[in-house]
């Protein structure tokens, strides 16, 4: 007997936007921000320090120094005004529009240009730290075109492991740039056209790397999440080397987003520390009626490349207030509790909090930011242990709860296909509690293969979440297994790979049709034909080393 047992460490369901539930707040300032004009346009958080950097133009070229848990602003930090030294830092339409952190503490800023002549003129500018003064960083492989550059900006890794630098142009083609260095300042450069990916139009744009590990990714690419402000955010895939085309895998649905989904600026793709869940949190807006400029995380965990089925939003932050039409503004996460390393995890720090443990922090320009925390109520449900195991033709699958709030019950659903389908009733849950429960649900009667199932969590009010997957392989005791489905199909399934042919006879012992044949390694339902006139038929079904034949009747 073949086991095979998929087991999650903590979980954390997402709740569903019908509620949209409020995330925690924790402060807001006005400090630094002008009214009108959009003058502050980026925010970055320093894992070192545990400090936020804002820029800004108002009145000259800043980075203003905060302390991200308080909110408070070090007047007296950085060039010992409350910026970091911005001598030297010139070019663009914006001096210094965005700014970012490495995991190791280092800072970057780059210009806005919209009049790009050649790849001198888009400059990026690098600190070693707050009381460092600014080096000129080289950036290679941005072309020589008009195009505008630096809406937005993200960088991940560090010295040790890397350093990337994202950012787009929404001049047309829309082109993703993915700059990579292990110098600080000297980058080369890989262009990824995404004009094909649904995206003309977008302005505001934002890049941010998928966190998941690069096993999971398609080889010799990676996943890239990209929005702006006239597109629903969506996640790509690049490949890793070269200048080439970025393609489309899936869109975060509409129902998932603001009003029609469109009204997004700012993005940050993230794990929780486990790696069991990713999410994005986006900054959203709108400058009518509910004039609003706040943050949204949306649980992504379960997108697939033909499916959003439980993609679902987690909550939203309080608003900072309204926005320019261009959806400048950022989002940043800030761990609450430092991260623990995982073996071979390459991810930003910032990329591996535990999803009760960060601080969403919301910038709107003209206005405020704003910083909400992700722990507490906002959790419907603490799920650990998730697991499958098989015995036979049964997958056990079982799972803990340690905490429980409106918690309705469960139901387990069972991937065929491309279609999620009931595999239980539900299973009922304890309301809302703080013990630890236990479940288990066996799914009987499968045939040789592998079984993808998850959870469906309802509670009282008939909000729905769901789980990652969990796989089960049921092995296949004997030497080969053929099984009749009624007049639709024959399941074949072999424990050794070999050539398989699948035969329909008369009872004249005439060839009727053939279903199949070549290579069989598995399990496959054959179809059987349709149209037979009434009558009884012979399915005869033969591979290297076994032949069996089926009686069917069609009436």
């Amino acid at each position: 007997m073949k086991r095979l047992a998929t087991a999650l460490s903590l979980l954390a369901l997402a709740a569903a936007p019908a509620a949209e539930a409020q995330l925690s707040p924790n402060y807001s300032f006005t400090t630094n921000f002008t009214a009108t004009n959009s003058n502050e346009r980026g925010i970055a958080y320093n894992s070192i320090n545990d400090h936020l950097y804002l820029s800004s133009r108002n009145g000259g070229t800043f980075a203003y120094i905060y302390d991200s848990g308080t909110g408070s602003f070090l007047n007296t930090a950085g060039n010992g005004s409350g910026s970091l030294n911005t001598t030297g830092i010139t070019g663009g339409t914006v001096a210094l529009n965005d700014i970012e952190v490495t995991d190791d503490g280092h800072i970057y800023g780059c210009n806005l240009t919209i009049t790009n002549i050649n790849g001198t003129e888009f400059k990026c500018y690098h600190w070693t730290n707050e009381t460092a003064a600014p080096d000129a960083v080289t950036l290679t492989g941005i072309p020589s075109a008009a195009i505008r550059l630096g809406d937005r900006i993200r960088v991940t890794g560090s010295g040790a492991t890397g350093i990337h630098l994202w950012h787009a142009t929404q001049t047309a083609p829309i082109t993703i740039y993915h700059c990579t260095s292990s110098s600080y300042t000297a980058f080369a450069c890989n262009s990824h056209d995404a004009a094909s990916v649904g995206a003309t139009g977008a302005s505001g744009i934002s890049v941010s790397p998928d966190p998941r590990p690069h096993a999971t990714h398609p080889a010799d690419s990676i996943y890239v999440w990209f929005n702006g402000n006239s597109v629903q955010p969506r996640l790509l895939t690049i490949p890793t080397t070269g200048n080439t085309r970025a393609y489309r895998y899936n869109v975060i649905p509409a129902t998932q987003l603001y009003g029609s989904g469109t009204g997004n600026g700012a993005l940050m793709a993230f794990q929780n520390q486990t790696g069991d869940s990713t999410y994005v949190a986006i900054m959203e807006w709108s400058t009518s009626a509910p004039i609003l400029a706040r943050g949204r995380i949306v649980n992504v965990t379960t997108m697939t490349k033909s499916s959003t089925a439980g993609v679902v939003a987690r909550g939203v932050t309080a608003s900072a207030g309204g926005v320019s039409t261009g959806a400048s503004g950022d989002v940043i996460l800030r761990p609450i509790s430092a991260p623990a390393a995982r073996k071979g995890d390459n991810r930003p720090s910032a990329m591996k909090v535990a999803a009760a443990s960060y601080d969403l922090i919301v910038m709107g320009p003209n206005n405020a930011m704003v910083s909400a925390q992700t722990s507490g109520g906002s959790l419907p449900v603490e799920l650990v242990n998730f697991a499958g195991v098989a015995n036979g033709s049964t997958a056990r699958l079982s799972w803990q709860t340690t905490s429980e709030t409106n918690n309705l019950g469960f139901t387990v659903e069972r991937l065929q296909g491309d279609n999620w389908s009931d595999a239980s009733t539900l299973i009922a849950g304890y309301g809302t509690t703080t013990e630890v429960h236990a479940y288990t649900f066996d799914v009987n009667g499968l045939a040789p293969g592998t079984h993808t199932f998850r959870l469906r969590q309802t509670d009282t009010d008939g909000s729905l979440h769901y789980s990652p997957n969990v796989t089960v392989e049921i092995a296949l005791e004997t030497d080969y297994a053929v099984t009749l489905l009624g007049q639709r199909a024959v399941r074949v399934s072999v424990q050794e790979p070999q050539a398989v042919t699948v035969r329909v006879f008369d009872v004249l012992g005439r060839a009727v049709a053939t279903l199949r044949t070549g290579d069989l390694s598995g399990t496959e339902d054959v179809l059987l034909p349709g149209g037979l006139a009434s009558g009884s038929y012979l399915v005869r079904v033969e591979g290297e080393r076994f032949a069996a034949t089926k009686n069917l009747v069609v009436r």
